[in-house]
């Protein structure tokens, strides 16, 4: 049961159909722009800003938190190959 439950949950994620209780950024909903983006910067596991840009390009879809979260993603791919 534990492996179609993962496998649910990961459906839902790709999907952005998390619960905003399931998001990595507490609140996340009812954080204005700035606040979002600002919380975005500080996450730094590439999976939950994905799940932040799939939450956010299937409810919302402001522009500027998923352009701060691609930029997160691409920040931290720079980080893990040991570019600066």
């Amino acid at each position: 049961a534990d492996g179609a439950a993962d496998v649910f949950r990961s459906v839902r994620k790709s999907s952005g159909l998390l619960d905003p209780a399931e998001l990595p950024i507490e609140d996340f909903d009812e954080l204005n722009v700035a606040q979002a983006v600002s919380a975005v910067k500080e996450l730094t596991d590439a999976a939950q800003v994905r799940d932040i840009v799939a939450y956010e390009e299937a409810h919302k879809n402001r522009h500027g938190v998923v352009s701060a979260a691609q930029a997160r993603l691409a920040a931290i791919a720079q980080e893990v190959v040991g570019i600066n």
